[in-house]
């Protein structure tokens, strides 16, 4: 990307002009071109054609210089006066430009830049002299800066005047990427008719056209490109797809029709990201939805850390997010490289709401990090209050034991925080009895032939219900198991409960397709599964 004003004018630059010149006549005059299209191929970026306010002295000079040249092709021909003359009136052009960068805005300078160039002497001359190439020190051209400045009659001119359409500046930036990644449509439309080719990339990022455009989120551009031939596959050197930075900047139509022209939904760039971990962070939940139904991995994960989308949406308390990855088969239970599950991130991350999401789609309470430690424990260790209540309320197992044989009681007690310590020492002391024995909460016993967990005083049906009792049943979406009233396998009632009370009709109806089994006295039976 052109950065700087160069003024050197110095013999050296004189010789990497690409036309060789005999006369000297022409030859001192080019010296001063050189450094004017130098000049201008730094300024000219991102301005229009109004005046400036140097406009009157410009436009003086410009005029003399007119009438000094006259015919371009004249110059080697004219005598040493009228070269001397040329050559002063190209001086003090450049020497009122160079006054405007240093004193004026960058807009004034854009502005003054134009005035020049659009001039049809100047014009005339850059055609004639073949300066229409010229690149300064970073490698910028008229054209290159013209394209990123998104001056549409100047990249015209310089293409009729025969610039090359995919001339490189020094990081291998065409005129059509640095269009398209300062969101110029116009400018690539007009490249593109011009030849341009859509799949060059850029040597220092691996960058296309494409994927500026999908980034930027401009769909006409987008189309263009795709019509003329744009690599929908290509990977930039982060390993990213058109379609992957489409997602990771919400442009939920253009990720849609780089899907239909066949991009792949579940590549992961080096990072190990795909679409649908990054629509989970951003909390987009259409895109979400998009990504899904076209097929999205559910449960693919980082390269790093190995989270999935699941743990992203709980670590960030998204909650609707998570609903939709839960409800669209994402495994609850899923365990990261460092062996966190999103359940034991709700905790270290205190989010309860989503602690309470994972609980009523299954996820085990009483999974175990690697030092024995219960999700109970962890959320007492960190001093978790209203994530210790929620667990709580899902009756976990108190009696387990860590490395250290230290239960939830005894950690309790090691506690700071009061309130803690009172929660957990009321379940201490017995909860529930049952033939004249004592339970503590989460103890389980079986009782006609369903499974029974001590909860906060109450014995509660929790399934799954032994295979040698019940009804047997298989419904699409389950395992074996047994037909059982709704409330008797807690599992299925709470993820009925969560879709039932967020009034979406449609998900609580997949529900009982997907797991009804049974409809006798108008009461849900559901199929409770067995393992």
């Amino acid at each position: 990307m052109p950065r700087s004003v160069a003024e050197d004018t110095s013999p050296g630059l004189q010789a990497s002009c690409k036309k060789k010149v005999t006369g000297a006549v022409m030859a001192e005059c080019e010296r001063w071109l050189f450094s004017l299209v130098m000049f201008l191929a730094v300024m000219c970026r991102g301005c229009d054609s109004q005046a400036s306010q140097q406009s009157q002295g410009i436009q003086a000079i410009l005029q003399n210089l007119q009438q000094s040249i006259g015919d371009a092709t004249r110059i080697e021909s004219a005598s040493p006066e009228a070269t001397q003359q040329i050559t002063s009136q190209f001086q003090s052009l450049l020497e009122i430009l160079r006054q405007v960068n240093a004193a004026g805005t960058q807009k004034e300078s854009q502005q003054a830049a134009v005035e020049v160039l659009n001039h049809p002497t100047i014009q005339q001359i850059l055609i004639s002299t073949e300066l229409v190439d010229f690149q300064n020190f970073n490698g910028s051209s008229l054209l290159l800066s013209s394209a990123a400045g998104g001056v549409v009659s100047s990249v015209q001119l310089m293409l009729r005047a025969g610039a090359y359409v995919n001339l490189r500046d020094e990081n291998g930036w065409t005129p059509l990427i640095w269009a398209a990644r300062s969101n110029h449509s116009d400018v690539v439309k007009v490249l593109l008719e011009a030849g341009a080719d859509p799949n060059i990339a850029n040597w220092n990022f691996g960058d296309v056209a494409l994927g500026w455009a999908a980034y930027n989120g401009h769909p006409t551009m987008v189309q263009d490109l795709l019509n003329a031939g744009a690599d929908i596959g290509h990977v930039d050197n982060d390993g990213d797809t058109a379609f992957l930075l489409a997602v990771r900047s919400n442009h939920l139509e253009i990720a849609r029709t780089l899907l239909d022209w066949g991009s792949l939904v579940n590549v992961q760039n080096k990072e190990g990201w795909n679409a649908l971990i990054q629509a989970s962070y951003n909390n987009n939940t259409d895109t979400l939805r998009l990504v899904i139904q076209a097929g999205g991995s559910l449960n693919a994960g980082t390269a790093k850390h190995g989270d999935t989308a699941l743990i992203w949406a709980t670590s960030l308390g998204y909650l609707e997010i998570m609903r939709e990855l839960l409800a669209a088969g994402a495994e609850v239970d899923l365990e990261n490289n460092n062996g966190y599950t999103a359940l034991s991130i709700s905790i270290t991350r205190n989010q309860p709401e989503a602690a309470k999401i994972l609980l009523a789609f299954g996820a085990d309470i009483n999974q175990r990090a690697k030092d024995g430690d219960s999700v109970l424990m962890e959320a007492v260790n960190l001093g978790r209050e209203a994530m210790v209540e929620v667990l709580l309320q899902h009756c976990p197992d108190m009696s387990v034991e860590n490395i250290n044989r230290k239960t939830v009681f005894t950690l309790a007690r090691q506690r700071f925080s009061s309130q803690i310590r009172d929660m957990i020492q009321a379940h201490e002391s017995t909860t529930c009895l049952a033939d004249g024995r004592a339970y503590v909460l989460g103890s389980i016993k079986y009782d006609s032939c369903r499974q029974q967990q001590c909860c906060n005083s109450v014995w509660r049906n929790t399934g799954p219900a032994l295979e040698s009792c019940g009804t047997p049943c298989n419904t699409p979406g389950t395992r074996l198991g047994t037909c059982v009233l709704v409330g008797e396998c807690v599992r299925l009632e709470q993820v009925f409960l969560v879709t039932n009370a967020a009034g979406d009709v449609a998900r609580t109806t997949k529900f009982l397709v997907d797991h009804r089994c049974d409809t006798r006295d108008g009461n849900i039976h559901v199929c409770c599964p067995t393992s």
